[in-house]
């Protein structure tokens, strides 16, 4: 079984009416006791890093994506390591249980954490 890791949604957001294409990339820690592993049976758990790596280069390359967001369940280290790796535009993520707004690192991505799970 498998689980595609993306979406693609088309954005007019200047109401110009030439939409930018918008991948929202699902990624979760392979930090261990982080999630149950018998809910993830079956399914393999790859490097964040690498996946987002491939995906983003797949995304923009094959489905003409514009943007890649990054919707992550990880700690905010590796969410800040993802911010500053080239792969992705703004990393939307859940995980630590405080509100967080990151300075964007070079090249203007920011990480922005949920406060909750």
């Amino acid at each position: 079984s498998s689980v595609q890791p993306y979406d693609l949604v088309d954005v007019d957001a200047d109401g110009d009416g030439e939409p930018i294409r918008v991948a929202l990339l699902g990624l979760l820690t392979s930090e261990p006791g982080v999630f149950r592993r018998n809910k993830f049976r079956g399914l393999s758990i790859e490097d964040t890093m690498g996946a987002a790596a491939h995906w983003s280069k797949l995304l923009r390359r094959e489905h003409g994506a514009d943007v890649v967001v990054a919707l992550t369940h990880q700690s905010l280290a590796y969410d800040e390591a993802l911010a500053s790796s080239g792969h992705v535009d703004l990393v939307l993520g859940g995980h630590e249980h405080e509100v967080i707004q990151s300075r964007p690192r070079e090249g203007g991505v920011q990480v922005i954490k949920a406060g909750s799970d």
